[in-house]
């Protein structure tokens, strides 16, 4: 995926957890979390946001993993 189309895809998920589309905007991310940094950030992104709403200690711990995660992405 080139550069734009990323960034633009990312916005769609933006716009869909804005609009608390939340389940669909994590699946708009999903399948190119681990090939895409952009969606990687932002997927984490999102299940941290989660995480510090609900303070459930399995949305935490799905956020750290998601970080750990995106991390490896990013230093791709």
């Amino acid at each position: 995926m080139d550069l734009e189309s990323a960034l633009e895809d990312c916005s769609s998920a933006l716009k869909l957890f804005l609009n608390n589309r939340f389940a669909d905007a994590l699946a708009h991310l999903k399948p190119w979390k681990e090939e895409s940094m952009y969606h990687a950030v932002g997927y984490s992104s999102m299940l941290v946001m989660q995480a510090g709403m609900t303070f459930d200690p399995k949305d935490v711990d799905a956020a750290m993993t998601s970080l750990r995660e995106s991390l490896q992405t990013c230093e791709r």
